[in-house]
């Protein structure tokens, strides 16, 4: 047959075939039939980012844009919806905007509508009890906030929607000094169930972020968790802040007085000053509410280099002297303000092994027979750059601010240790 005859006759039955086809397809995404019209579905927009925010918010009285990342999914539930209803009463207002990423329990409160899962909201000014008033900027449902990815992600969309002059990151939650940061209780996408910040993903944050501010560093980093003003930490926020604001010791679980510290970044203070009155702010809030075991201490970052040198140093000579005094420098280490307790020791590699350093080098100058004295008095004088606030409750007696890692026993130390900036800089 010729073949283009066949095709001419065939084409009537290919065409009706089709037609049917595709009116009667069962496949629910090829068309739908209303009558003997045929309509194609309509097209879903894609789904939005949660971190896009949208455009930038200029506004020319903006000072400072503060990034609040509150965990309270944890047994400090309570305590992180009273400090959010504390920031919104010490709120400054114009001038100021504070961005909050607030991670709540399912278990340990039914405050303020017992909603779960994760919050941005943009501060606003305290209306009355029982809600949070400030402006909801996204509901996430649950987040993984003991993930270095979420931190990352909130201090990228907060700083391009709310860009300042000058810029502060608050982390509040459980603190471990090096160890780690930020228990989350209920963190989707970790195999434990459960999740915390280390000190290297929190610094992988702040570096993946630092092009977004202004000359790559944020003015003041605030630590409301225990345990975090350590020589170790320092070393690793320097790259990153130019001051911090800490506490060596373990705090009260109360915290932060928001409701006078959020008050002192309005009227262009200096951040030095800003950093020392939050030390002196937050002490005396924890006398306040009849605790005697609180402490801050603010750092000037930029004398960090500084008193890595003189440590190393100390630290060399102190090395040089172990054959001969071995035992003396294990009893000041033993008896040293150890923020982990007196029997931290027993925990084998679950010690804190973090003792106060300037008590420290006080007992190795009284009880060592040969002490590096010229070393410690250099290194002295570099904490005394380094340290330009610290203030203490009358319990801890022995505290003067600064913490450092020194295991007592072969079976306390941490392997990861190796890799910290501060061992790589004076070990």
């Amino acid at each position: 047959m010729n073949v283009r005859k066949c095709m001419r006759a065939m084409a009537p039955m290919l065409l009706v075939f089709l037609s049917c086809f595709l009116i009667f397809s069962t496949d629910g995404a090829a068309s739908t039939v209303s009558g003997d019209v045929q309509t194609l579905p309509e097209q879903q927009p894609a789904a939005r980012d949660p971190w896009d925010w949208g455009d930038p918010v200029p506004d020319g009285r903006r000072e400072w844009t503060i990034i609040a990342f509150l965990d309270g999914d944890n047994n400090l539930e309570q305590f992180v919806l009273q400090d959010m209803k504390e920031m919104e009463t010490g709120f400054p207002g114009p001038g100021t905007d504070v961005i909050v990423l607030l991670d709540r329990s399912k278990e340990y409160s039914t405050a303020m509508g017992n909603w779960t899962g994760t919050r941005a909201y943009r501060l606003k000014k305290y209306m009355g009890e029982g809600n949070i008033d400030s402006e909801l900027i996204h509901d996430f449902g649950e987040l993984n906030l003991g993930d270095e990815a979420v931190l990352e992600a909130f201090l990228r969309a907060a700083l391009r929607k709310f860009p300042a002059p000058k810029n502060a990151l608050f982390m509040w939650d459980h603190g471990s000094g090096w160890i780690n940061m930020a228990n989350d209780d209920d963190a989707p996408g970790s195999e434990r169930k459960t999740d915390e910040i280390t000190l290297e993903e929190f610094t992988n944050a702040l570096r993946k972020t630092a092009s977004l501010l202004p000359e790559g560093k944020l003015d003041l980093i605030f630590f409301d968790m225990c345990l975090m003003g350590q020589a170790e930490t320092v070393t690793a926020c320097a790259p990153f802040a130019r001051y911090m604001v800490a506490a060596a010791p373990t705090i009260p679980g109360v915290g932060m007085d928001y409701t006078k510290a959020l008050t002192l970044f309005a009227g262009n203070r200096p951040t030095a000053d800003i950093a020392a009155e939050l030390v002196r702010t937050g002490v005396r809030g924890f006398g306040e509410n009849g605790r005697k075991d609180g402490a801050y201490t603010a750092f000037d970052l930029s004398k960090t280099d500084e008193f890595l040198a003189a440590f190393s140093a100390f630290s060399q000579k102190l090395t040089g002297r172990i054959p001969e005094e071995w035992a003396n420098i294990t009893r000041t280490i033993f008896y040293a303000q150890n923020y982990g307790g007196r029997g931290d020791y027993l925990r084998e590699k679950s010690s804190l092994s973090s003792i106060d350093l300037r008590d420290w080098l006080a007992r190795l100058r009284k009880i060592m027979e040969s002490p590096p004295s010229t070393e410690i008095e250099k290194l002295e004088k570099a904490l005394g750059s380094l340290i330009i606030a610290a203030e203490k409750g009358p319990m801890l007696t022995f505290s003067r601010g600064i913490s450092i890692y020194v295991p007592l026993r072969e079976n306390n130390l941490r392997s990861e240790y190796a890799g910290l900036e501060f061992n790589r800089r004076t070990g």
